[in-house]
Order: C-alpha cells, then sequence, then structure tokens
C-alpha cells in the first residue's frame, strides 16, 4: 500500500524504449504524460514493435489535445 513519486532523469528521455525500460524496472504502474510524449511513445511502439511494461495500469495525459491517429 502506498506509492512513490518518480521524476524522469535525462538517461530515461535518451530514447522511447529507454523510458518505457525505466518503467518497467521501477515497476511503475501509473504515468502521467503531456498528450504530445504519449503520441511519441504510441508511434515508437508500432513503428518498432516495442511493447508497453506489463506493469502500467494507467496512463493519464494532459495539456492538449488526443490526436486520433
Amino acid at each position: 500500500v502506498g506509492g512513490t513519486l518518480v521524476l524522469r532523469n535525462d538517461a530515461m528521455m535518451n530514447s522511447i524504449e529507454d523510458f518505457l525500460l525505466a518503467c518497467e524496472s521501477m515497476q511503475i504502474s501509473v504515468l502521467s504524460l503531456a498528450t504530445g510524449f504519449w503520441h511519441e511513445i504510441a508511434h515508437e511502439t508500432v513503428a518498432n514493435d516495442i511493447s508497453l511494461p506489463s506493469c502500467l495500469r494507467t496512463i493519464v495525459f494532459g495539456g492538449e489535445a488526443m490526436s486520433s491517429e
């Protein structure tokens, strides 16, 4: 029970794959992302056959409109 706030570091931002691997290694279950960053994640995961971490339960978006693409 409880939670931990994890702030991203520069190493996590080298690539989308590095970001997702870091999320997996820290067992992050909830992400709060800018919509534009989510679009980048969605594009990279499809283009490069990368899976979202199995530990993720919820992704919250905010800041701008979602794209339907």
